[in-house]
């Protein structure tokens, strides 16, 4: 049947009254070609290319609706539907996954499109930019690295470590959201790697209890690995000292794609709060691994710049014990400080307690 006669016996007055989708083009289950208007089955014709592979889902990736690319029209005579030149009208104003806002247009010289869904904004897509009629599985390094080439992902290990069954399970794979174990993603789609209602704990690094190292995120649980270091001590408060919130040495990011999150290994240093009372400027030496000019480890004693690594710390290596003149030796911290060795939550607070 010509395209003429399609369209015209779908317009028809008798039955069918209310034509779907599937009467003009595709099947009794699926409104998408093959077959195209016309009758046209062959999967390198235009009107037909890789409909079938978006409509039904394969390559581990979720069915792609028809609004994601075209506007879906609520009866055949809708403007824009069989008034206009085939072929059919290519958009991503409508969608959820293919967003106009990092998509290029359908270029219908070459049949080709560049979306999120395969590679845009992503790290490391191969092919980004896919031609409608050259069919053929599409495989994990064309759209993302594999893995991708980012500083978090270099660490190894495997896909399912931190996106758990979003990788082996169609439904949420290519879906528009990040899906990180520990984590609770959007309700909409959210392809730019946002994260809501997120915990860092059991996702990248800590664990049930903490969201701090150990582990790290590849799975170091010894305090001599820069990722794991003293960040336990610090969390539960080590030697007496009140325990540090991770805002004091790092952003906090909202969501798991925040910018300086996932963009470096280790993670950067950012002081804030305690570690700079007193109008110091503490800094961060990824070499020895080492922190300066703090006010929790700086107060005149015999190591201001300590070791991240090393384990145990003296109430010398913060402060002289006594601390020099005035204080008094032989009299014990006691006698003027009433809480020093009983109230940790009063010890390296910023406040001195008299």
């Amino acid at each position: 049947m010509s395209l003429f006669w399609t369209i015209v016996a779908c317009l028809q007055p008798g039955p069918p009254a209310a034509p779907g989708c599937a009467d003009c083009h595709g099947s009794g289950t699926n409104p998408a070609p093959p077959e195209a208007l016309g009758g046209v089955t062959d999967p390198f014709a235009r009107g037909v290319g890789a409909h079938d592979t978006h409509v039904t889902g394969t390559d581990g990736a979720a069915p792609v609706e028809c609004r994601e690319c075209h506007l879906v029209p609520v009866a055949v005579d809708s403007e824009g539907h069989v008034d206009t030149e085939v072929p059919a009208e290519v958009g991503w104003a409508n969608g959820d996954i293919a967003k106009e806002d990092d998509a290029g247009p359908y270029d219908f010289a070459t049949g080709s499109c560049t979306v999120y869904c395969h590679g845009v904004g992503l790290a490391g897509a191969a092919k980004p930019t896919v031609v409608w009629t050259e069919l053929g599985s599409v495989g994990c390094g064309d759209c993302h690295g594999n893995p991708p080439p980012t500083p978090v992902h270099a660490a190894g290990g495997s896909c399912s470590d931190c996106h758990g069954g979003g990788v082996s399970n169609p439904e949420r794979h290519v879906d528009g959201r990040l899906d990180v174990l520990g984590a609770t993603p959007p309700e909409s789609g959210d392809h730019t790697g946002g994260i809501t209602n997120g915990s860092c704990a059991e996702g990248c690094h800590g664990t049930a209890e903490t969201p701090a190292p150990p582990p790290d995120n590849a799975g170091n649980t010894e305090p001599s690995a820069v990722g794991v270091g003293a960040h336990a001590a610090h969390l539960g408060g080590g030697n007496g000292s009140v325990p540090v919130a991770c805002t004091t040495c790092h952003v906090v990011p909202g969501g798991v794609g925040d910018a300086g999150h996932l963009d470096d290994v280790p993670a950067d240093d950012t002081f804030s709060g305690l570690a700079a009372i007193g109008g110091r400027s503490p800094s961060w030496n990824l070499g020895p691994a080492t922190c300066s000019d703090t006010y929790c480890h700086d107060q005149g004693g015999d190591t201001p710049a300590p070791v991240w690594t090393d384990e145990g710390i003296t109430c010398s290596a913060c402060h002289g014990n006594p601390p020099p003149p005035p204080h008094p030796g032989g009299s014990g911290c006691a006698s003027c400080h009433p809480h020093a060795g009983d109230d940790a939550a009063l010890h390296v607070d910023g406040v001195l307690q008299r």
